[in-house]
């Protein structure tokens, strides 16, 4: 009897371990993704040394871009000689009452909630210069700091309708004040 219990028992096991096994295969070695349709996953690869463009950076926040929302502040943090940096900030209004700060990198984009002041005037992005088209415009007066590697690093900021580029030195700093919209190079 024994003997007869053991054989069922074995019987039971082997049965057993087939129908949970057949579970884990899949039929469709071509299977498709499960994503739902319409939501957009972008491979970012981490680069937190890498220069990029504002269009870059404006794009990225468009993404996340909500409506009722303007720009009131861009800065570029650790400029080259081209007019891109390796972060940019920019202070979004979205009415009726939240501000925030998109800051992109090369590691990505985040939001900072910010309940303190931002300038009151919209910077209207159609109708600035880029960055990098205001530094081939000054290139004479710019790229000497850059040549000559006497700065620590540099920003850019666009606040109300001006640029303000800022090289810092050993132990000063200098700054060059442009007209975003005509590159005119003005009084700071």
């Amino acid at each position: 009897m024994a003997n007869f219990v053991d054989k069922k028992i074995l019987i039971i096991v082997f049965i057993s371990f087939f129908v949970f096994s057949s579970c884990c295969v899949s039929n469709h070695p071509d299977s498709k993704s499960t994503s739902p349709i319409g939501e957009i996953f972008k491979d970012i690869t981490k680069e937190p040394n890498r220069y990029i463009s504002l269009d870059e950076a404006i794009g990225e926040l468009n993404l996340t871009h909500k409506e009722h929302s303007s720009i009131h502040y861009i800065r570029g943090q650790n400029v080259d000689s081209s007019g891109w940096a390796q972060e940019w900030v920019i202070g979004v209004k979205q009415r009726p009452i939240t501000n925030y700060f998109f800051i992109y990198s090369g590691l990505g984009g985040s939001v900072v909630p910010w309940k303190s002041w931002m300038p009151e005037n919209e910077i209207d992005l159609n109708s600035i210069l880029l960055p990098d088209d205001l530094f081939k415009i000054h290139s004479s007066e710019l790229l000497s700091y850059y040549e000559n590697d006497n700065f620590s690093h540099s920003n850019l900021e666009i606040i109300e309708k001006e640029y303000r580029v800022t090289f810092y030195l050993d132990e000063s700093q200098v700054t060059f004040c442009f007209d975003s919209q005509t590159g005119t190079q003005k009084m700071c």
